[in-house]
């Protein structure tokens, strides 16, 4: 269900400019939704999404992701001081991806909203329900990103099982970004 704009989101978005901060939450999909609508109603012009984030629900992340991926207008994100987690993700649907030589970005396996002990991992005392809701999106990261910087599954694995925050100059060099500005 879309949400109605702030005069401010409607002020940006007649400006071909969205903003995805905070958490990214249900209200953050109901507000790309309304973008997309709003845009779709003025023939889907080139817009730019700038992103100040530290990620948030995967599995909304990834449905904000097609949506952008499949807009028909050229879509540039700019990421205006951090890309964390399922922001860094959506970033990648942009057809072009900008970032400040300041900018950091992050990606990392997916993870449950429950956290689990070191003991409980080691035990396999994670029940197999919350594996399988884990492993779909954990195979949609790595597709993601394979497809998006052309490195191995072996080589994202590893960057995902490191988890660490990354400077705009490394997120370009292993393909999460085209340009530092």
């Amino acid at each position: 269900m879309s949400k109605e704009l702030t005069r401010d989101e409607f002020a940006l978005l007649k400006q071909g400019i969205i903003s995805i901060r905070g958490e990214i939450t249900t209200d953050t999909l109901d507000y790309m939704e309304s973008c997309m609508l709003n845009l779709a109603i003025v023939g889907n012009p080139d817009i730019e999404i700038w992103f100040a984030s530290h990620g948030g629900d995967i599995e909304v992340g990834v449905c904000i992701f097609d949506m952008i991926r499949l807009y028909p207008g050229v879509v540039t994100g700019y990421v205006v001081s951090y890309a964390y987690s399922s922001a860094a993700i959506i970033l990648q649907a942009c057809d072009y991806r900008v970032a400040s030589p300041s900018s950091r970005l992050m990606i990392h396996n997916c993870s449950l909203t429950r956290t689990y002990t070191y003991d409980q991992i080691k035990k396999g005392l994670i029940p197999k329900k919350s594996m399988s809701v884990i492993a779909e999106p954990q195979k949609r990261i790595i597709s993601i990103l394979k497809d998006v910087t052309g490195l191995t599954t072996q080589e994202i694995r590893k960057i995902l099982k490191r988890g660490e925050v990354v400077s705009a100059k490394e997120a370009k060099r292993i393909g999460l970004l085209d340009e530092i500005q």
